[in-house]
């Protein structure tokens, strides 16, 4: 094993592209380029710098073959402990796979269920993909961000190491517990346009309130002055005064 030395990020990317391409398959030579910038797209020299080879060379190719199918469109997951012999790679953590269709609340969901669930985060990659697919969900084109056409889509891809699960009953736990997280992401995506005009609803009722309450008191003050009662008009008076010296405060 040993570490990439660049002196720029760019410079260090450009060096593991050349490391990845006697790696895969000739027509995948140039994805795998444009798969690797997007890939490390947010993480810094620093962050990559530290990392060995063999674990960036694994991972990196460990998510191009995750993103190559995708059945159904929705949500793929994959838990597991890399090994040398299964997996042609190893890794002393976890590592946690996701592609889901880009949503709000991804990311910040899947942290919150590994806190939750007291797992420590060492690394977390999280890169937006564009990608044309065919019907079975078979990867046709890895696109550049903004590609427009006939079945392209954003699609969210994280890498993530956590403390090693060391049971399978550990690692379905935590593979169960991510799955509810982002289904709740899901249904809350889902049902946020009618919980917003649910909301607007309540707010345009609020205000009709209180402007039926204002014009309530202002009538009631005009029929006690014309009906000779001075002292309940005066009371509604300094009633309605204190009213809107609360709500200016309020304001």
């Amino acid at each position: 094993m040993a570490l990439i030395m660049a002196s720029t990020k760019q410079g260090f990317i450009e060096t593991l592209q050349e490391r990845l391409q006697p790696l895969v398959q000739t027509k995948d030579q140039q994805a795998i380029r444009l798969f690797c910038r997007y890939f490390y797209g947010i993480a810094s020299l620093d962050e990559l710098s530290a990392r060995q080879d063999n674990d960036l060379l694994g991972c990196t190719l460990s998510s191009w073959r995750f993103l190559q199918q995708f059945e159904g469109g929705e949500v793929k997951l994959r838990v597991f402990n890399p090994d040398t012999q299964q997996h042609g790679w190893q890794s002393t953590h976890t590592v946690v796979e996701v592609l889901h269709r880009d949503l709000p609340f991804l990311v910040d969901s899947v942290r919150m269920e590994l806190t939750r669930q007291g797992y420590a985060i060492h690394t977390l990659q999280n890169s937006i993909m564009t990608t044309q697919r065919d019907q079975q969900g078979n990867l046709q084109a890895l696109l550049k961000t903004g590609s427009q056409g006939a079945e392209v889509r954003a699609e969210s891809l994280m890498y993530i190491e956590v403390d090693r699960c060391t049971t399978i009953a550990d690692l379905r736990t935590l593979q169960d517990g991510l799955k509810d997280a982002l289904s709740n992401v899901r249904v809350t995506v889902r049902d946020f346009p009618a919980m917003q005009a649910q909301v607007e609803t309540l707010i345009g009722r609020f205000f009709r309130v209180v402007a039926r309450r204002s014009f309530y008191f202002s009538g009631l003050r005009v029929l006690c002055r014309q009906r000779g009662l001075a002292e309940a008009a005066s009371w509604l008076d300094r009633r309605q005064k204190l009213r809107r010296s609360v709500d200016g405060a309020a304001g």
